[in-house]
């Protein structure tokens, strides 16, 4: 609990500054996936994931088709990253996609792609992070 508290006095410093909110603000306001299985898997997980929440992400596996016991390594990419913030979608089709992200705790810039199956549920398939450049301004 004093963690989660911690994380989310932290986030609600950096949204204070008046850069930062007006940065994270147009991104967020601009930015819509395509309405794609893997668009909307994409979402959704980057939703649960921001959440910080160990049940929240064992749910998300569940009900995608992954092993809920990688929500345990999603909570150790969180404190490392402490949340994501999409960018851009660098590459989309219908059943993967690749966005730019940025970490939320040292601003570092990554590459976060995912694909789903072909077949409905469409569960996750592959989720891949890589360290990136920053986009040029």
């Amino acid at each position: 609990m004093q963690r989660v508290i911690a994380t989310t006095q932290k986030e609600l410093e950096e949204l204070k500054s008046p850069a930062t909110q007006q940065a994270t603000a147009t991104v967020e306001e601009n930015l819509k996936l395509p309405n794609t299985p893997a668009g909307n898997t994409l979402e959704k997980f980057i939703g649960a994931f921001n959440t910080g929440d160990l049940a929240t992400l064992r749910r998300f596996h569940e009900e995608h088709g992954g092993d809920p016991e990688n929500a345990q390594q999603d909570i150790g990419f969180y404190e490392q990253s402490g949340g994501l913030k999409l960018h851009s979608v660098i590459s989309s089709s219908e059943h993967a996609i690749e966005v730019l992200v940025q970490s939320k705790k040292d601003e570092s810039w990554l590459s976060f792609a995912i694909s789903v199956a072909a077949l409905p549920p469409n569960g996750i398939t592959d989720i891949r992070v890589r360290p990136t450049k920053a986009p040029k301004p």
